[in-house]
Formats: structure tokens, C-alpha cells, sequence
């Protein structure tokens, strides 16, 4: 016949478990620290001798990787294409009459902006003017371009529903002589 059980319940059973290993840690604490010391002075040095600075090609590329992913966020935004995206704003502002949809576009926007020119930069500091700041050069003129328009829309807005609506319909607005 088998011995009798100690512990009837988990939580009795969990709880002997936990009073064990707390008996056992304190009979071999200073072991334990010293193993977890000696484990992370490895791991701490494994780590500083691993990072190796970056070569200029691949942070050039990274950039440029980069600005194709937020032109292709801004195509994304002002899909099917930018003039009936802006006509859109327009039609949105004059049914509800609030400025919060066009701050909501502009903010998106300037994301992208602030994005797009850090990347600008980058590549400046690390190749010069080239083909690689050429092609970031792009992407920014076209957000630079979209905020401009909602800018436009914006400070006509200002003015009040009737202004963007006269506009609009006058076809005023700089996108629409495009």
C-alpha cells in the first residue's frame, strides 16, 4: 500500500512547492547570485562587442526604403488620386461644417512630412545630393504639395462654408487648375 498524501489540494500542493523552493534559495542564495552575476557580465559583454556601427550603404538604403514606404502611405491616403481625396475634404467640410475633418487630414499628412524630411536629411548628410536624394526628393515635393492643398483648404475654410463652397465650385482651389 502507497504512502498517504501530504496534500489533498493544487493550491496545498502549490503552496508546499513555494515554501520548498524559498528553503531551498535561502540555503543557496549566495550561489544562485553569484551564477546570475557571472551569467550577466557575459550576456552584458556580449552585447557591447556585438554592435558594430552601421556601414553608409545600408543606412542610405534603409532611407530609401523608407521614403518609398511613406510615398506609398501618401498614395495609400489619397487613393483613387489626390484631386477627388482633396474634393472629398471639401465635401466632407461643407456637409458637416467643422474644421476637425480637415485637421484630422492635415495631421496625417504632416506625419508623413515630418517623416519624409528626417529620411531627406539623412541622405543629404550621408551621400550628398545624388540619385538617392533624388528620389526622396520626389516623395517629399508630392506631400509637401498635399499639404499645401489642404493648407489652402484650410484658410479658406477660415472664412466659412460659403467661401470653400464658392471656391470649390469656382474651381479655385490650386489642386483643381492642375
Amino acid at each position: 500500500m502507497g504512502r498517504p498524501r501530504l496534500y489533498n489540494t493544487p493550491e496545498e500542493t502549490k503552496a508546499a512547492k513555494a515554501a520548498s523552493s524559498k528553503r531551498s534559495y535561502q540555503r543557496h542564495r549566495d550561489e544562485i547570485n553569484e551564477k546570475r552575476k557571472k551569467k550577466y557580465r557575459k550576456t552584458k559583454k556580449k552585447n557591447t562587442n556585438a554592435e558594430s556601427p552601421c556601414s553608409i550603404k545600408s543606412r542610405l538604403g534603409f532611407c530609401v526604403e523608407r521614403s518609398e514606404s511613406i510615398a506609398s502611405r501618401l498614395t495609400k491616403l489619397c487613393q483613387p488620386e489626390r484631386a477627388s481625396y482633396l474634393d472629398k475634404i471639401c465635401a466632407t467640410f461643407m456637409r458637416e461644417k467643422t474644421m476637425e475633418c480637415i485637421e484630422s487630414h492635415i495631421g496625417k499628412v504632416d506625419k508623413l512630412q515630418a517623416s519624409i524630411r528626417k529620411y531627406e536629411d539623412a541622405v543629404i548628410s550621408l551621400s550628398g545630393i545624388g540619385a538617392a536624394y533624388e528620389g526622396i526628393k520626389k516623395v517629399s515635393q508630392d506631400v509637401r504639395e498635399v499639404v499645401g492643398d489642404l493648407e489652402e483648404i484650410s484658410c479658406a475654410a477660415l472664412l466659412g462654408v460659403d467661401e470653400v463652397e464658392n471656391m470649390w465650385n469656382a474651381r479655385k482651389f490650386s489642386y483643381q487648375e492642375k
